[in-house]
């Protein structure tokens, strides 16, 4: 008589492996530490909340927690061992070998001076909101961040607004009861619930059950501060720091990052800002995202998907730390490029600037930072809320209150096409100031006096991204405005030639149409590859680090 599992349909030739099988492989919570907090198992595997190691088996993963001096068990009840009794658990020859003794540690790279306390942080445990594949903005809530586990539970007893002893009576029983509180948004608002784990495991479960179940956050979510505190006292960047808290991603927000943007533009504008002022963080090492331009993976969408270097980035196919979000270098021709991918988009990082170390990284490439697969991000509440407020409008075509110029990407091909002039580069508070902003082709003209040949030709695309804003796709260049930057050129130089070559198209007109018109764009890439502003974005740089880092 064969022995069938209901679940995944394989077939035992006794009932005892099948019990073992439907154990090892369906058990959808754990419980562990020494309040039994749930454990849910995420994408097929149960991740470590100790060295953050996905494993499927969930024996071999009991194994693995226990390796690291965690209780963990498949029962929310807790073991009462008998005095002088030792107590013993299963190990494997493979977990064995995997024992804190064995494990690397960490290097102490601390200095003097320094206060730096860090180690590996894992991961908020939760099941996941989405499916593998891209999520749709219908099972997301329509929130950044979720309420946390004790507003939940307060709410779901109805007694938020009860006296402190009562409310510290209803979370003891919800402790004690190992009741998992859900939420569940109704017209807009959310409404708490208590339920047994199992319950909480299949109404989270996009797959099977309505999707539209949440987990709270954590009652104290990991802040920067934990993680990663060296900074001088004595500098401007610590107190722009200490204006701010930063807090690390939740698997929601990494979600919304994983939404496409076609047809609904908001969320565009909405991933960039939730990302502006980021903290990375990389064992000892931390920088801040000052500012950062976003990509769409959609050809359709952002015809700027297509620029060599993006070829290189691969899509995140195993969650990371934070779920499906990878952090990393981009080899390119004019250096690595430092990028936040999802599936559904890039973030490339066009400034930052190094938290231990003062060092200030301005530009299309970054050489003070070396991310890893576990690559820590925490993020600017600030930026938060403004995402939020982004979120709930879905009317808004740009990231934040400041000129269009400083909005729009530094790219250098593909100027006939209207997705070119998406205001989609997002700033950190601290790099608000103009000044405090990396040069573009659209920007180097924005001085008091046109020293240089690359500040009067970036002029020429001052003019051409100004008439895009005003007319769209009906947007035209005037041939005097052509002719002015022309007069101010050397005679012979290579910028002079590609002006007056632009300056043939216009034939017997005074104007010609700048979306859709692929000569005139071929010859603005070709100058915008002239114009160096490498070279600018240096000497800001080591201007910033000098008065932001060293001088208080």
């Amino acid at each position: 008589m064969a022995f069938r599992c209901e679940k995944c349909d394989m077939s035992f030739v006794d009932e005892r492996r099948c019990i073992i099988h439907e154990k090892t492989s369906h058990t959808d919570v754990l419980y562990y530490g020494e309040d039994l907090s749930p454990l849910f198992r995420a994408d097929g595997r149960f991740t470590c909340p100790k060295c953050n190691k996905a494993i499927e088996n969930t024996r071999d993963f009991i194994d693995h927690v226990k390796d690291h001096g965690i209780e963990c068990s498949m029962i929310g009840k807790r073991r009462v061992d008998s005095p002088g009794k030792a107590k013993r658990s299963r190990r494997s020859k493979r977990s064995m070998s995997h024992s804190p003794s064995a494990l690397p540690q960490p290097a102490d790279n601390r200095q003097p001076g320094m206060l730096h306390t860090m180690g590996y942080l894992p991961p908020f445990q939760q099941p996941p909101l989405v499916p593998q594949t891209m999520a749709t903005s219908s099972v997301l809530p329509p929130c950044l961040v979720l309420p946390t586990t004790r507003e939940v539970v307060l709410a779901a007893a109805d007694c938020t607004d009860s006296d402190k002893s009562r409310r510290e009576d209803i979370l003891m029983l919800t402790k004690l009861g190992r009741w998992i509180p859900l939420i569940h948004f109704i017209g807009g608002r959310w409404v708490g619930l208590l339920t047994s784990a199992s319950s909480a495991a299949a109404l989270t479960d996009v797959n099977h059950g309505s999707g539209q179940f949440y987990l709270p956050v954590a009652d104290e979510p990991v802040t920067l501060e934990n993680c990663f505190t060296y900074v001088q006292s004595s500098s401007k960047i610590s107190l722009a720091l200490a204006s701010t808290t930063h807090v690390q991603i939740t698997r929601l927000q990494v979600d919304y990052l994983n939404l496409g943007w076609l047809g609904q533009l908001h969320l565009w504008y909405m991933c960039s800002q939730l990302l502006a002022g980021a903290v990375l963080v990389e064992g000892s090492t931390a920088i801040m995202v000052l500012t950062l331009e976003s990509y769409s993976r959609d050809s359709v969408l952002d015809v700027q998907c297509v620029n060599g270097w993006l070829d290189n980035f691969t899509l995140p196919e195993i969650p990371g730390p934070h779920g499906l979000i990878k952090v990393c270098l981009l080899d390119a021709p004019d250096g690595r490029k430092l990028c936040i991918g999802t599936r559904a988009s890039i973030f490339l990082v066009t400034g930052s600037i190094r938290l231990d170390t003062g060092s200030v990284n301005l530009g299309l490439s970054t050489h003070h930072f070396a991310p890893t697969r576990n690559t820590q991000i925490f993020l600017d509440r600030d930026s938060v809320a403004r995402a939020q407020e982004i979120l709930k409008e879905p009317s808004t075509t740009k990231c934040q209150a400041l000129p269009s110029l400083y909005q729009l990407r530094h790219v250098v091909d593909r100027f006939d096409d209207l997705s070119t002039y998406t205001l989609c580069r997002a700033s950190a508070p601290l790099a608000t100031p103009l000044n405090n902003q990396p040069w573009s082709i659209w920007t180097l003209s924005d001085t008091d006096a046109f020293a240089t040949q690359d500040q009067r030709c970036s002029h020429l695309f001052h003019e051409i991204a100004f008439r895009v804003f005003e007319s769209g796709s009906s947007a035209v260049l005037t041939l005097d405005s052509v002719k002015v930057i022309l007069t101010t050129l050397e005679r012979g130089s290579e910028m002079q030639r590609i002006l007056h070559d632009i300056t043939a198209l216009f034939s017997d007109s005074d104007s010609i149409p700048i979306i859709g018109n692929t000569m005139l764009n071929s010859y603005l890439a070709e100058l915008a590859s002239l114009i160096n502003i490498k070279d600018e974005n240096e000497k800001k740089s080591l201007a910033l680090q000098a008065e932001y880092y060293y001088n208080p």
